[in-house]
Order: C-alpha cells, then sequence, then structure tokens
C-alpha cells in the first residue's frame, strides 16, 4: 500500500519540491506558454500578478487554518462555544502520540526522502551543476561519502509529526458531528478525510519547505553552506522573505 500511495502522489510531490526550489516555479508554465504563443510583456505581468494574488489568498487560508487549529486544542469555553469540540484525554494522548511517532519516522525516513528530494529537483540545474544520481543505491552512497544523511531531518520530523497530531483529531470530529446529519452515508469518510488532509497540509507545510532546502542546499561562493540547521533555515526565510513565503 506504500509503494502504491506513494507512485500515486509523486507527480504532486515532484511539482511541489520544484515549486520549492524555485520561488517563481508558479509562474514557469505561465511564462513559456507566453513565449510559445508570443504574447505580449504586459499580458505576461498580468498573468504574474493574478498568481501573486491566489498564493497570497493561498497563505492566508492556511493562516486561517492553523489559527483555528490552535484554538481548537486549547479547549477553552470560547473555542468550545464555536466548535462544539473539546479536548479530551484520550484527544490529548492521540495528539501526543502523533507527535512522537511522527517525529521519529521523519527522522528514520530522513535519508530516503533527502535522495528522493535531490533527485526530483536535480533537472533543475544546469548540467555541471547536478548530482547525477544513477539510482537509489547510488545517491545513498554519495550521501554517505557527502556525510548528509540527516541533513534536514529535523524539519523532516517535523512535518511528519504535524501531519499525524493534526488529522487524527480532526478526521474523527468531522466524520462524528456528520454522522448526526447523514446518518450512515459514504459522505462522512470522503468530507472528513478532505478536511484533515487539508488541515494536515496547511500546518505541515512550513516544515516541508525547510526540508527541501536543507535537503537540496548548495555551497555559497564562500565555501559555506546557506543553512547550518533547520532552525536557521526557518529563521532566515522569516527575516529576508516574511512568513508568507511558507
Amino acid at each position: 500500500m506504500a509503494l502504491i500511495t506513494h507512485a500515486a502522489t509523486q507527480p504532486m510531490d515532484l511539482v511541489k519540491v520544484v515549486h520549492r526550489c524555485c520561488k517563481k516555479a508558479k509562474l514557469t508554465m505561465v511564462l513559456v506558454s507566453s513565449v510559445v504563443l508570443n504574447h505580449s510583456t504586459s499580458s505576461m505581468r498580468s498573468i504574474e500578478q493574478v498568481v501573486v494574488c491566489a498564493k497570497c489568498i493561498q497563505d492566508l487560508m492556511h493562516g486561517l487554518l492553523v489559527l483555528l487549529l490552535i484554538l481548537q486544542l486549547a479547549s477553552g469555553d470560547s473555542a468550545t462555544s464555536m466548535t462544539g469540540l473539546t479536548l479530551t484525554p484520550e484527544d490529548a494522548y492521540y495528539i501526543m502520540a502523533g507527535i512522537a511517532g511522527g517525529f521519529v519516522a521523519g527522522v528514520a525516513s530522513n535519508p530516503a526522502e533527502l535522495i528522493f528530494t535531490r533527485m526530483q529537483a536535480d533537472e533543475m540545474y544546469p548540467e555541471q551543476c547536478r548530482r547525477n544520481y544513477r539510482s537509489f543505491l547510488h545517491g545513498l552512497t554519495r550521501c554517505i561519502d557527502e556525510g548528509v544523511l540527516l541533513r534536514g531531518a529535523v524539519a523532516n520530523g517535523g512535518k511528519l509529526a504535524a501531519l499525524c497530531a493534526s488529522m487524527t483529531c480532526v478526521y474523527d470530529w468531522c466524520k462524528e458531528n456528520s454522522y448526526f446529519f447523514l446518518g450512515p452515508h459514504w459522505m462522512n469518510r470522503t468530507w472528513a478525510t478532505a478536511v484533515a488532509v487539508g488541515l494536515g497540509t496547511a500546518v505541515s507545510m512550513p516544515f516541508d519547505t525547510v526540508r527541501v532546502r536543507m535537503h537540496t542546499q548548495r555551497p555559497l561562493p564562500n565555501g559555506q553552506m546557506p543553512y547550518t540547521s533547520s532552525f536557521d533555515c526557518a529563521k532566515k526565510m522569516v527575516f529576508y522573505e516574511g512568513a508568507v513565503r511558507w
């Protein structure tokens, strides 16, 4: 099942990695099509502005989802009256188990994620700058030689921890509450899964952005690496690019 899921999501994951590596990757298809169709510069700028506005709206929605999750987990009177969600000891257990299990799984799977991410982003670089991993084993050998198997492990662990901790309780809450309106209907699982996946994606996106940058970073002209740790990467992103770059 894991292999089938990975194969099915590979195209979307590839687009995500390219988008993370290149800040303007979201405009690539627009610019290419504009050149092919000989569109004017003004039309290209208009399209770019529309895409940027859409990205800002998406970032705003992600922020609202994260804020709603924080209010729900706070389990205060105001949050409970608005959402009807209370944080029971069982929910707290699931959240803590999700954080612990997700973080351990993220650290353990970081070497494989490191190699896959580099292989996905390799085509973006000039020929002389590519790593040219021939296979997973070849990439693993090269990474062992570099001593970078755990680079970005904290960010990868945080990503899976956020996914596991945020999705379980929200999925159960959505499914249980919709049962009173829909009864034993297949829509209960469908819409609960959609909400849980959307929320999990939103809260894990900052960690995933840091993970991709840590995995694909290259030495600067002075020989130093751009980021010394996952925390250093997140701090520099917020300071130089702003929080909306997530």
